[in-house]
């Protein structure tokens, strides 16, 4: 399950993953989603959580008969502009076979 994690600082702070990598954390901006097993028994995320400068936020995830889980975004189109064909612009160069031949090169 992915989760998100949430800076509460007033400056950025960089975590070290459990797999090795680290990511940075912005206060006020989203933090990229990390797997649990990412920050599961790391001491240095436990830490930052007792102090409250980070918040770990678990992702919901839908479940499969949801209507939620079965809505799509569709954009909205404009019936005017959707009627519309874009235009094919012409090349107005014209196409050459290759380099012009010679007396010598034609012998």
């Amino acid at each position: 399950m992915g989760i998100k994690i949430q800076n509460n600082a007033a400056k950025p702070i960089w975590l070290r993953l459990n797999s090795g990598n680290s990511i940075s954390v912005f206060p006020n901006q989203p933090a990229p989603e990390v797997e649990n097993n990412e920050i599961k028994g790391n001491p240095a995320v436990q830490k930052l959580i007792d102090r409250n400068a980070i918040a770990i936020v678990k992702k919901s995830v839908a479940k499969k008969g949801s209507s939620e889980a079965n809505k799509k975004s569709v954009p909205k189109k404009n019936s005017a502009k959707a009627n519309k064909k874009p235009a094919i612009k012409k090349s107005s160069a014209k196409a050459t076979a290759g380099p012009k031949q010679t007396k010598d090169m034609k012998k």
